[in-house]
């Protein structure tokens, strides 16, 4: 049963306070659950995964958080991730190793709450975002007129903008029928035309191509993004000179989606065998790109930089990309089947990619 639910104002040790949203439950258990739901672009400072230790203190000194409560932190969903959780220690919350990933469903049935409570999104609650506006007001007058940007940052973002490729070249080649290695090419010239779609935060990012993975193994392209955790988005590409469903009676993948999803599929073997090692070369390639360096065809965002804690674990996400839509309906069924069996990887037609794009 929840009790309450509301935008709460907590330190981070910076010169901005940051805000995030607090429900708190009751279950069966007779267990008081605190959840800790990050506002991303809507907090004014720190997100929660960085100040988890002063935004807990402070729920105790204001009597939201009673001895013997349970916490959990909530990052919201992307349009290709889902929900995620973690428990922590509510008396020693700074001590990452003891966080706990907290599957959705286990969540859900601790809270006693239906799937609702968290599918909905902030915007859609007038009352919780009114008071976000008025948090952000007192914290930060000046946020909804914006702030200079840094020259550096700007440059950067024109430099790209100038050497971009439009959505009507990428068109071009699907309305064609172009094969795999055509796209690739066309893509290898703006590596944005994948962080546009797949970056958060949109300006932060690195993107890859022909990136290594294990003894001889690689992915087409690579997205690295994302905010204290580092999302790694690897993705292979298939021509857009086939439908991406088989026509017939029987519901399936083109026989190219399904050799691009072994493919990554060996990638992930490689991935989880060697977790430890695969995390230190990522966090290392970062490191270099930041610094100067441009590997496998690199190309750094605007920010030149990635706000990520390389001590975190990373986040991973398997992308698709291949064939022509034929029937959306039935397509999307087909790849919420596939999402099922193999979370995190994700399948996209050509047709679907493009309505993504924003750029013109």
């Amino acid at each position: 049963m929840k009790l309450s639910d509301f935008i709460f104002r907590y330190p981070t040790g910076h010169f901005k306070d940051g805000i995030c949203r607090v429900r708190l439950f009751l279950n069966t258990q007779q267990e008081c659950c605190v959840v800790l739901t990050d506002l991303e672009r809507e907090n004014t400072s720190t997100s929660i995964q960085n100040a988890t230790q002063s935004l807990v203190e402070r729920l105790k000194e204001v009597g939201h958080l009673l001895p013997g409560s349970r916490v959990f932190l909530h990052e919201p969903a992307h349009w290709f991730s889902s929900d995620a959780f973690w428990e922590i220690d509510p008396d020693c919350p700074w001590e990452i190793d003891h966080w706990r990933k907290a599957p959705a469903a286990e969540l859900l049935q601790t809270l006693g709450c239906v799937k609702r409570e968290f599918s909905t999104r902030l915007k859609q609650d007038k009352r919780l975002y009114t008071e976000v506006l008025r948090a952000q007001a007192q914290i930060d007058p000046d946020r909804r007129l914006g702030c200079p940007e840094p020259p550096e940052i700007t440059r950067r973002r024109l430099e790209l903008w100038e050497n971009r490729v439009t959505k009507a070249e990428l068109e071009h080649l699907v309305q064609m029928g172009a094969g795999e290695q055509e796209l690739a090419r066309l893509i290898k010239r703006d590596l944005s035309l994948l962080s546009e779609v797949y970056a958060h935060p949109e300006d932060e990012y690195i993107a890859f191509s022909e990136l290594p993975i294990g003894d001889g193994g690689r992915v087409d392209f690579a997205v690295f993004s994302g905010c204290s955790w580092m999302k790694v988005t690897l993705i292979e590409i298939k021509g857009a000179d086939f439908p991406l469903a088989t026509q017939s009676g029987y519901r399936k993948f083109n026989h190219q989606i399904d050799i691009a999803r072994t493919q990554l599929q060996e990638r992930q073997y490689h991935i989880i065998q060697h977790h430890r090692d695969f995390h230190d070369r990522m966090h290392a390639l970062r490191s270099q790109v930041e610094g100067g360096a441009r590997p496998h065809n690199a190309l750094l965002g605007p920010y030149g930089h990635l706000r990520v804690d390389p001590c975190k674990e990373l986040s991973i996400y398997y992308i698709i990309i291949g064939g022509r839509t034929v029937d959306d309906e039935k397509e999307g069924a087909l790849r919420y089947q596939n999402e099922i069996q193999l979370p995190k990887l994700h399948v996209e037609s050509w047709d679907t990619f493009l309505r993504k794009l924003r750029r013109t």
